[in-house]
This record gives structure tokens, sequence and C-alpha cells, in this order.
């Protein structure tokens, strides 16, 4: 039982991940936001600024993370030790979620033959591919590799990373959700709120480093550093230049995220 935990953990935090790299990255290149609201797509796409995209962007990744994990045990575990299993992951996944799915939907063989969706719109399928290839290839990473070992060692220190970043992202939807012409995406583009992001995922990454290598001592230091990672910071940064997301709420929410992240981190 706790290998089958440690295996749907494994396949949670692989598609989190890659869901969130790939998608930011080629929502960028693509720039998504105009065609969703355009030609073929603006007719049956939610409106790229609506909350719930956000929502279902971020938290809603946690409930399919752990889909695959419970899917994937039903293979047995040697397959993932095997030579070149990551290819024979990808090629399971991409021929049935993308290609073979039982429905017209953008890159699978239905798609192309009972819709009239312009080729051109074909390229945005190239995110699937990539980021379901990053996912296998995660997967199916062996235990002595040299980025599992990393993965193995930083466990923590990169958990506390997602949760800051993930806490601050989920706390200016909610903002945004509760304030009228708030444009949850908004944040996205403003680079100086990307940077304080950033620099708030590495306070809480090197804090809990500093905290679990010291064995949960010193948890008075290490609570209020990390508190400050999950949401002042945004606070402080959005009042001080008037930004949209100016609330109080993300004092509330970083306060259960730290507590959250202390009684994981604390053993």
């Amino acid at each position: 039982m706790k290998e089958n935990i440690k295996f749907i953990l494994k396949v949670t935090f692989a598609h989190i991940g890659t869901y969130i790299i790939c998608g930011m990255f080629f929502s960028y290149i693509f720039n998504y936001e105009e065609f969703w609201q355009s030609g073929i797509f603006g007719s049956y796409m939610r409106d790229y600024s609506s909350p719930i995209i956000a929502y279902g962007g971020m938290a809603v990744q946690l409930i399919r993370g752990l889909l695959f994990g419970l899917i994937l045990l039903l293979i047995p575990r040697e397959f993932f030790l095997k030579k070149l299993a990551w290819l024979k992951l990808w090629i399971i996944v991409a021929g049935i979620g993308i290609i073979n799915i039982p429905g017209p939907w953008l890159g699978s063989i239905e798609g192309i033959i009972y819709t009239v969706t312009p080729f051109h719109y074909y390229r945005f399928t190239i995110e699937i591919f990539v980021q379901t290839l990053l996912f296998s290839i995660l997967v199916c990473m062996k235990e002595s590799t040299k980025l599992n070992v990393f993965f193995k060692k930083f466990k923590h220190p990169i958990i506390a990373f997602f949760i800051s970043i993930m806490g601050i992202s989920l706390s200016g939807i909610l903002i945004a959700s509760l304030k009228e012409g708030v444009d949850p995406m908004e944040g996205a583009g403003d680079p100086f709120a990307m940077l304080i992001l950033l620099v708030s995922g590495i306070i809480a990454f090197f804090i809990t480093l500093w905290y679990t290598r010291k064995r949960g001592k010193r948890t008075f230091i290490f609570l209020p550093v990390y508190y400050i990672s999950c949401g002042p910071l945004a606070v402080i940064y959005n009042y001080a230049t008037n930004g949209p997301f100016q609330s109080l709420i993300p004092l509330g929410t970083a306060l259960v995220l730290t507590l959250l992240t202390w009684l994981l981190v604390r053993k």
C-alpha cells in the first residue's frame, strides 16, 4: 500500500509539474487568449479570463493527477522499469488519450474526419504531445537517475516551493472572483508580479531546506519566514503599486498554507 501511494503521488506531481510548465510556455508563444476568443474556438471555449479557467488550470489538475496515478496502478510495476518504458508509456497515453479518443476532438482521428477545424489550429496539439512526453519520462524515471535522486533529496523544499506559488496564484483567482471587473489572468501579464511569485517560491524553497536539514528545529524561525513567502509579499506589492489584486485575503490563505507545509515537513 505504501509503495502504491508513493507511485500515485509521483504520477500526480509529474502531471501537475509538466501541465503548469507547458501551459505557461505554450500559452505565451501561441497567444491562447487571442485564439480562444476567435474563430471556431470562440464559439465553444470559455472566456480566457473566466475564473473557472484559472481554477481548473491550477486546482483541478490535482484530481487529474491522482486519477492518472490510480489508472497507471493497473499496469504492472515492472513495465515502468524496462528499457524505453517512457516511450512505450507515451505511445499509450498519446495514442489513446490524444490521437484515438472516441470523439471528434482537436488532434484526434475523428476530429480530422468529422470537424471543419482549420489545419493551422492543429499546432495547439503540440503542447499536449510535449506535456505527455515529459510526463511519461518523469513517471518512468528510475530511482538511480541523477534527476530522480535530486527530487528525492530536495523533495520537501520542492513541495514547499509549489505550495507557495500555487497558494499565491489561487489567492489571486479568489480575489478576482470576489471583486467585480478584475481579470484573474491580469497578474500573468505583469513581469514584476511574476518576479514576486518567483521570489516567494525561492524563499519557501530555501527556508524549508534549512528547516529540514536542522531536523525540525527552530520552528519559530521557519513559520514566520515561510508565512511571508505565501502571501504577505504579494499583498505588499499590490498595495504599493495600487494593483487590481489589493486585498488582505492572501494573509489568511498564507496561514493555512504555512500550517499545511509545516505538517508535511516537520517529521
